[in-house]
């Protein structure tokens, strides 16, 4: 089951989240994560409640 994390971003800081998926990417693809470490996140933006959730999708999980 994909981890999930919920947090409330006014859409200002879309921009910063924007950044931080970037670095995440980075890495991700550099390979320097650990099990409870940076993961690449996949965002749902609910623009009725301003919110934003970040997802772990499974496939992205270290093995």
């Amino acid at each position: 089951m994909a981890a999930t994390r919920f947090l409330h971003l006014p859409l200002v800081n879309c921009s910063l989240l924007t950044a931080l998926i970037i670095w995440q990417n980075y890495l991700l693809r550099r390979r320097w994560i650990s099990s409870t470490g940076l993961l690449q996140c996949q965002i749902y933006m609910d623009l009725n409640s301003f919110h934003t959730f970040i997802s772990l999708p499974d496939q992205y999980k270290p093995v």
